[in-house]
C-alpha cells in the first residue's frame, strides 16, 4: 500500500525513467543526494523501470540515502515501451497515488540533466510548467548541427521554439490535467497546452558513464514524435507548400500554353523538366497530407492505457 501521508506539505516528486542504467545509478544517486541534502523540502524519488534487463532495480533497492529529506520508490512497467511511455505511465501513477505534493520534476537518470537546476526549480512558485532549456552540451559537431537543423524545421513548421527536453517541473494542476491523456512526446505536448510556462537555462552535462543514448537515430525518431504532437500545424504547413507548388505549376502552365500556342515563341530548354518537377512535387505533398491526416486521426482515436502492473515499496 502506498503511504500518501508526508511530513511536510512542501514535497516534490522527482520522476526518473530508467532503462539499463545500472552502470551509473550509484554515481547519479550520490550526485543527486549531494544537491538535495541541504534543501529544506522533502523529495520522493520515483523510478519508472522501463523493462530493464540489467541490475538497475537491484542497485536502487540496495542504495540507501543518508539525507532525511529523501525517500525512494520504484514502479515496474510491463516490458520496454520507450522513455516517453515511461514518463506518461509514471505521471499517471503519481497522479493516482500522491495527492499532497507541491510539484513533479521529470528528469533523466543518466546525469545529462544538470541537477544544479533543482534548487532553482523549487524556488519558482507561480508556475504551471517550468522547462529547463539547454545551454551548451557536450556532443559531436554532427549531432549539434543536426539538432540545430531540427530546431529550425520545428520553428518553421510550428512557429514555436523547442530548446528543451523532458527536464521540467509541472504543478499538481497540470499533472491532474494531463493524466490519462495520450501523447507521444512529453515536452512538445506540454508546450502546446495553454499553461503558464516558464523557462530557465542550464548547460547540458555529459552522461555519467558511457556514450549518450541520444544518437542521430534516436534524435530523428524523437523529432518525429515531437511533430506528431503538432500534427495539425504540420498538415497546415504541408497544405501551404502544396498550394504554393500548385500556384507555381498553374502559372508556369499558362506561360507554356501562351508561349507555344499564342505567341509562338520557343520554350526554354528546361521547361519540361520544371513541369515534371512541379507535378512530382504536387504528388509528394498530396501524399504527405493524406499520410499526416491519417496519423492525426489515429492519434486522436487512441486512448491512454495504464501499463504499469506492479509497484514495490522500497526502503526509505
Amino acid at each position: 500500500m502506498v503511504n500518501n501521508v508526508f511530513h511536510t506539505e512542501h514535497t516534490y516528486i522527482i520522476l526518473l525513467p530508467i532503462y539499463n542504467e545500472g552502470n551509473l545509478l550509484n554515481d547519479f544517486l550520490n550526485i543527486l543526494e549531494n544537491k538535495l541534502t541541504n534543501i529544506n523540502v522533502f523529495f520522493k524519488i520515483v523510478f519508472v523501470n522501463d523493462g530493464s534487463t540489467d541490475n538497475s532495480v537491484q542497485i536502487i533497492n540496495n542504495h540507501n540515502f543518508n539525507s532525511k529529506n529523501l525517500t525512494k520508490e520504484i514502479i515496474e512497467l510491463n516490458g520496454n515501451g520507450g522513455q516517453q511511455n515511461a514518463i506518461r505511465s509514471g505521471l499517471n501513477y503519481v497522479n493516482n497515488n500522491y495527492k499532497n505534493i507541491y510539484g513533479v520534476i521529470v528528469m533523466d537518470a543518466d546525469g545529462e540533466d544538470n541537477p544544479d537546476a533543482l534548487s532553482e526549480l523549487i524556488e519558482i512558485k507561480d508556475y504551471d510548467v517550468v522547462f529547463v532549456t539547454r545551454g551548451k552540451r557536450e556532443e559531436s559537431y554532427f549531432f549539434k548541427i543536426s539538432y540545430i537543423f531540427y530546431k529550425l524545421i520545428f520553428k518553421i513548421i510550428t512557429g514555436k521554439q523547442i530548446n528543451f527536453g523532458n527536464y521540467s517541473m509541472i504543478s499538481p494542476k497540470v499533472l491532474n490535467n494531463i493524466a490519462e491523456k495520450h501523447y507521444f512526446h512529453y515536452s512538445a505536448f506540454l508546450s502546446k497546452q495553454k499553461f503558464n510556462i516558464k523557462k530557465i537555462q542550464y548547460n547540458r552535462n555529459k552522461r555519467i558513464n558511457g556514450v549518450s543514448k541520444m544518437g542521430f537515430k534516436n534524435l530523428f525518431i524523437h523529432a518525429l514524435k515531437s511533430f506528431t504532437e503538432y500534427s495539425e500545424e504540420l498538415i497546415f504547413f504541408q497544405i501551404k507548400v502544396f498550394l504554393t507548388i500548385l500556384l507555381s505549376f498553374s502559372g508556369f502552365s499558362i506561360y507554356v500554353f501562351y508561349s507555344k500556342f499564342i505567341s509562338k515563341k520557343a520554350l526554354i530548354g528546361w521547361s519540361s523538366n520544371l513541369m515534371i518537377g512541379l507535378i512530382n512535387g504536387l504528388l509528394i505533398m498530396f501524399s504527405s497530407i493524406i499520410i499526416s491526416t491519417l496519423l492525426l486521426i489515429i492519434k486522436n482515436s487512441m486512448d491512454q492505457k495504464n501499463i504499469y502492473l506492479t509497484k514495490n515499496n522500497l526502503p526509505k
